[in-house]
């Protein structure tokens, strides 16, 4: 590749010099101070740019993998950066980066969010929360969807060189058409340029499968009742089915509102309580047959009740395990929690209707002025 430059207005044309990187961090510090350089929305159409990115990001079993990127709707990028002097970047590299997938792959989102707390000092949410393009970046949409991702393993996995070979794209390109895999595998070439005042970066994205990457990362629409009903008939048990369904009607019923999420994979309903203008969330059903508890949400909208309803739902044999920690987002799965022929649902529901008395007492409660 030849680059040539040429200040406005002057007609003399100067060839810019290929630099190449001295180490394989300088790769990495690029990606991670920038990880919009990944130019997925432009060459992977349905994924979104990555706004945030971790270095060194430990996976217990598997070493620490090079960047771990998070976009703003949740999509998850592995990046392992290699120099096209490495002879790792040929077929090592492959499995390098399939192994951190894989030990990435049913991690909780509360493991995730830790580290990456302690490598930026604030959590997840936060830290895309101040990136995300606009102002309607909502939490509960991106938490839901990473957790998604994470259950799946449907990530989108890039390999970054200076220099792509031809045997790094063979191997890409064969991975990507054969079947429908739940990741998607590219390689990133970045080339850099410079004359004494100006550096060009050029990044280009290799074996991109249109279908696939949208496949990984599918719209973020809205998921409708008829959808969400649906998505549970096709993947779960029949009993789980109906014990979600029951529940799901029982919501309708009980909740100041039940919304449903715009998971790319998975579907949800979370049942919400309002207060004084606060939405407050208690639980989200998934297509997945999980039940999520949020005491993330309520600790912060309803500090007073949160632990009074976890201690209600402890009093549930199914739930005696539940954390003490009331940062957390509980993931169960709904048929081990509501057995057959038991009375752990209708626990559940007395602890909700419980939950949700106490917090319409205070929103209708007089306001103390002080004087």
């Amino acid at each position: 590749m030849r680059i040539v430059m040429r200040t406005k207005g002057n007609g003399e044309w100067r060839p810019m010099n290929s630099v190449a990187f001295a180490m394989e961090t300088e790769l990495q510090e690029l990606l991670a101070e920038s990880p919009s350089l990944l130019p997925l929305a432009e060459e992977a159409p349905g994924s979104a740019p990555p706004v945030v990115a971790v270095r060194e990001f430990g996976l217990p079993g598997s070493g620490q993998s090079d960047i771990i990127a998070f976009s703003a709707e949740g999509d998850i990028t592995i990046i392992e950066c290699k120099l096209a002097t490495n002879a790792e970047a040929k077929r090592k590299v492959i499995g390098q980066v399939l192994e951190y997938a894989a030990f990435l792959w049913q991690m909780s989102y509360e493991d995730v969010d830790r580290q990456v707390s302690q490598r930026l000092g604030q959590s997840l949410a936060e830290a895309v929360a101040k990136a995300a393009p606009g102002p309607a970046w909502d939490e509960e949409t991106f938490r839901q969807n990473v957790n998604s991702a994470l259950l799946e393993g449907a990530f989108n996995l890039v390999i970054a060189v200076d220099g792509i070979n031809e045997e790094l794209a063979r191997i890409i390109e064969y991975v990507n058409s054969r079947g429908r895999a739940g990741f998607a595998l590219s390689a990133l070439e970045m080339r850099l340029f410079s004359t004494d005042q100006v550096e060009i970066l050029v990044p280009h994205l290799y074996g991109v499968d249109v279908q696939q990457a949208e496949e990984v990362s599918r719209g973020h629409k809205r998921w409708t009742e008829d959808e969400f009903l649906e998505a549970l008939r096709q993947g779960l048990a029949e009993n789980t089915v109906k014990t979600i369904e029951s529940l799901l009607e029982w919501s309708h019923q009980n909740a100041d509102r039940v919304v449903h999420g715009n998971g790319k994979q998975t579907g949800s309903a979370t049942f919400h309580y309002l207060s004084n203008g606060t939405t407050v969330s208690v639980f989200s059903l998934l297509t997945d047959g999980k039940l999520w508890i949020n005491f993330g949400y309520l600790s912060q909208a309803v500090p007073d009740h949160v632990e009074q309803f976890r201690q209600a739902l402890t009093t549930i044999d199914t739930l005696k395990d539940l954390p003490k920690d009331l940062t957390k987002f509980p993931l169960r799965d709904i048929a081990t929690i509501f057995p057959p022929n038991s009375d752990a649902l209708q626990q559940f529901k007395d602890a909700v209707l419980q939950l949700g008395r106490a917090v319409h007492a205070d929103a209708a409660a007089p306001a103390v002025s002080e004087t």
